[in-house]
């Protein structure tokens, strides 16, 4: 995934706004069409099957405290800064010397690689991998967090996928039916997509910064001096 990131990212860290989103899209499309189409190499729509399944929970909060310190040695780098100047500030960013597209494409290839992580995981986590898995479905649901929790900080990214995971969870186990005595109760099918999304249009219209905006997550102060 880092390797794919640092081809592609070549030219797509060289676009901004509204440009360089359509042409990560694109990618992504481009990918997933090769993918299912290219038979004598990737199998094109055939499932990959017999992935070893990993039920301990150990190894996923070992994945997800890796990737956050990933996030967070990054921000405080010298790349970071730099990368954060060129968003609050591009032209001044760059008058003063730091090359904006190669700072992208650093991080840009930091996030190739913990999505590639994620991904491993994941595939160990349900057992079967097809090119739909993670595609247009995974892709709303990972904007939909960033939108939540916002993402301008590191802490906005946790608290959006710790929001939004606890509520997809809950919806999925209502979809498929909750016993209540004699009768069971169950949410039509399509009630968690439709859910994210009125959450994202909500979001946007009062917070479009997300829940956290710029801020991080600190502890209390009187915890602090301890």
């Amino acid at each position: 995934a880092a390797l794919a990131a640092l081809i592609f990212g070549r030219v797509l860290m060289r676009l901004s706004g509204i440009a360089a989103s359509i042409a990560t899209f694109a990618m992504l499309a481009m990918i997933n069409t090769i993918y299912s189409n290219w038979e004598s190499v990737t199998g094109a729509t055939s499932s990959v099957v017999g992935i070893p399944i990993v039920r301990m929970i150990w190894p996923y909060l070992i994945g997800a405290v890796v990737a956050i310190f990933i996030a967070w040695a990054h921000a405080i780098s010298r790349s970071g800064l730099a990368l954060r100047a060129a968003r609050d500030e591009p032209t001044a960013a760059a008058a003063s010397g730091i090359d904006i597209p190669r700072e992208r494409l650093v991080a840009f290839v930091v996030s190739g690689a913990v999505m590639g992580l994620g991904g491993a995981l994941m595939a160990h986590s349900i057992g079967v991998v097809t090119p739909d898995t993670f595609y247009l479905g995974l892709t709303f649901i990972t904007l939909s967090m960033l939108v939540v929790g916002g993402m301008g900080s590191l802490s906005g990214g946790v608290v959006g996928v710790v929001l939004l995971s606890a509520l997809i969870q809950a919806l999925r186990w209502l979809e498929a039916g909750v016993s209540l005595g004699e009768s069971t109760f169950a949410l039509p099918k399509g009630v968690q997509e439709i859910a994210l999304g009125v959450i994202m249009i909500v979001i946007l219209a009062l917070r479009p910064s997300g829940l956290m905006g710029n801020r991080e997550l600190t502890l209390p102060r009187s915890s602090r001096n301890k």
